[in-house]
């Protein structure tokens, strides 16, 4: 399986260490994905993000969190088409694992918890599960996600 990564941070215009993309390469193939990815991983002006939204060649767009206080994160993050919001943050995904709905885009981590927990076959009905946190990114998914499966 071919992955091609962009990774580009406008603020710091660095390249990431080798690490880094390994780390990513690993994260792909834990999900099993079986098509080639193109992920960017950005910090761009609302313009850009729609060019990256029309894109054929770019299948999702992670924009890289926390912004600067300067930047009004729902307003860059609401200009991502809900099919390439890599990290389920827009208003229509977040809409969508609320009511269940299959076209939903779970965040990695949330994902990644859920996978480990059908991996060990860790049974979630009619159990209590403490989700630490509360952030849009890591707590309120999993606790939805936990809710959903109950």
């Amino acid at each position: 399986m071919k992955h091609e990564i962009l990774v580009y941070n406008k603020t710091s215009q660095k390249t990431p260490k080798k690490f880094i993309v390994q780390t990513i390469l690993k994260i792909l193939s834990f999900l099993k994905l079986k098509q080639p990815v193109l992920l960017a991983v950005l910090v761009l002006k609302k313009t850009e993000i729609k060019k990256l939204n029309s894109d054929l060649q770019t299948d999702g767009i992670i924009v890289q969190l926390p912004l600067p206080l300067t930047i009004d994160r729902l307003a860059v993050v609401e200009v991502i088409a809900p099919e390439k919001d890599v990290d389920g943050l827009t208003a229509v995904n977040l809409k969508r694992v609320w009511e269940r709905e299959p076209k939903a885009i779970l965040p990695a981590t949330a994902r990644g918890i859920l996978r480990l927990l059908d991996h060990y076959k860790i049974p979630l009905n009619g159990s209590r599960a403490v989700v630490v946190g509360r952030s849009s990114l890591v707590g309120k998914p999993t606790a939805l996600a936990l809710l959903n499966r109950d």
